[in-house]
């Protein structure tokens, strides 16, 4: 019985959706669809589709050239830190700003790939990107809190 009531569940809300999906009115005659009406109606909905995907790409783009520049400023910022520093922790801090340098640089790179990447990759990259931006936060937190005062 619980099964029977789950299956219910589930399949209820698929019919409703599926019932008002048309935009035909519920007095359109059956049948008055053609093969050329459906190949039409794929043809929009995968522009739209497509449009979609671009839009969402580059909203994800200019988010990320955002956080990107507010990297900089804190390279910056630690650079003129450094520069009033001396001995062994001047040194320290050089290579902490020198590893987030690189890091930003690969992750710059691995930026560029977003153009290039297909509907399908995006995901992927997108995870990628996501993953390697939370790893060179805290790589600038940590060089932050150590040397940024």
């Amino acid at each position: 019985m619980k099964l029977m009531h789950i299956a219910t569940l589930q399949f209820v809300p698929l019919a409703l959706l599926a019932a008002g999906c048309s935009d035909e009115s519920p007095d359109a005659p059956p049948g008055d669809v053609t093969a050329q009406d459906v190949r039409e109606q794929a043809g929009r909905t995968v522009d739209t589709a497509a449009a979609y995907a671009d839009a969402t790409v580059q909203e994800y783009r200019q988010a990320m050239q955002e956080r990107i520049d507010s990297l900089n400023r804190d390279i910056q910022s630690l650079q003129d830190r450094v520069a009033g520093m001396s001995g062994e922790v001047k040194a320290e801090a050089e290579q902490a700003v020198d590893s987030l340098q690189r890091e930003r640089d690969a992750f710059v790179e691995r930026m560029s790939e977003i153009p290039e990447s297909s509907a399908a990759a995006w995901s992927d990259i997108k995870a990628g990107l996501d993953r390697a931006w939370e790893d060179l936060n805290a790589a600038r937190r940590s060089a932050m809190e150590r040397f940024g005062g």
